[in-house]
């Protein structure tokens, strides 16, 4: 995602942040052969990155950590 790829996940917490077409359930390994034929051609990299760089920039990161560091 930071590099604006597509990925694929199975993991329960990407629900929360993956467009729906990315998510699998991971017990099916014809459910992802399908996924990746399905997004085969669609790019997602620019929403995935902005989301990457949104919510785990090094810069929030030292923000959320100022805050935290402040409310004491």
């Amino acid at each position: 995602m930071a590099c604006g790829l597509n990925v694929i996940s199975s993991n329960d917490a990407a629900v929360n942040f993956l467009p729906k077409d990315l998510v699998v359930s991971g017990s099916d390994p014809k459910e992802l052969a399908e996924k990746i034929k399905e997004i085969s051609g669609k790019d997602f990299g620019v929403e995935l990155r902005d989301y990457v760089i949104k919510n785990h920039s090094l810069v929030n990161l030292v923000e959320k950590i100022s805050f935290h560091i402040k409310s004491f």
